[in-house]
């Protein structure tokens, strides 16, 4: 028996998390008059940057930190006071990102709620973003669930269940990618195609990339809400300056154009991965001073 668990433990968790799922949403989950303690509208604009300040220094350190570990946690880049003092920072800000992405979502849905005056999906169910293997299909579901609803409240003509979803499997995709290539490049070798350079750079480029998308799901967010607080009088009209702006929308617009240079250059580099390769390590030798 013990065996059999074992074999199929991927499918068991990926099961758990989608039954999971469905028990903490209606109308499985006690639908219920919202407690007081519930009902109530908790602006996630102050959590909005530094939740984009942590995916930015998380995907970008992520790299570095595997460059380290596989090295032994020793670096030609940079002496052994500030490597310590850049890889402590590092290693808190994964942490803190974690943290923060379950904050932020946990009261995304329970704004989600209050706004609806029904539990729609409980708050809980964003801590199985945290859960091994279920999480292939809770984070993107979690984050569509949170843009989605909280878009389909501010701008209901202008909402797409299709764009949103498209938007959340991407980001979740890209970064899944970015993961991949990172546990390829421990057991590449030089004579293989894709070496470690070649698969960092990769992976690198995909993890920038899903990393911008992700900023965009969690910005549109708590814009949309904040849009909807506004509207129905949960805010003062002094923060409005937090609604959809025009301003907002080619901040957007930047983005994905980011997203689409980082893909091509994704791409080129698995097309050619020898130049990828190679770009690599003039870089790494250049910020080493070799």
């Amino acid at each position: 028996m013990g065996t059999i668990i074992t074999q199929h433990l991927p499918i068991l968790l990926l099961l758990a998390g989608l039954l999971l799922l469905l028990v903490t949403g209606r109308p499985l989950f006690a639908d219920g008059v919202l407690s007081a303690k519930q009902d109530k509208f908790r602006s996630l604009a102050a959590a909005s940057p530094i939740l984009d300040t942590l995916i930015a220094i998380s995907v970008i350190g992520k790299p570095f930190l595997e460059h380290l570990q596989k090295n032994g946690w020793q670096s030609d880049l940079l002496a052994p006071t500030p490597l310590l003092v850049v890889v402590s920072v590092l290693v808190v800000s994964l942490y803190a990102m974690i943290g923060s992405i379950l904050f932020f979502f946990y009261r995304a849905i329970q704004n989600i709620n209050h706004f609806n005056r029904r539990r729609v999906r409980s708050p809980y169910s964003a801590f199985l973003m945290i859960v091994p293997i279920a999480n292939l299909v809770i984070i993107p579901y979690i984050e569509y669930f949170a843009y989605q609803r909280s878009r389909a409240l501010a701008r209901p003509h202008e909402a797409s269940a299709l764009r949103a979803a498209l938007l959340a499997i991407a980001a979740f995709g890209l970064l899944l990618v970015s993961l991949v290539c990172g546990r390829l490049g421990d057991a590449a070798s030089e004579a293989a195609t894709y070496d470690a350079a070649s698969l960092m750079v990769i992976g690198t480029l995909t993890g920038l990339a899903g990393g911008i998308l992700t900023t965009r799901i969690v910005d549109g967010t708590v814009r949309a809400q904040e849009a909807y607080a506004l509207e129905i009088g949960a805010l003062p009209t002094s923060g409005a300056g937090a609604a959809l702006k025009s301003g907002s929308r080619r901040f957007d617009a930047l983005k994905s154009a980011a997203v689409w240079v980082l893909i091509a250059l994704a791409i080129l580099a698995a097309l050619f991965p020898a130049p990828a390769s190679q770009a690599a390590r003039t870089i790494a030798r250049v910020l080493s001073g070799a």
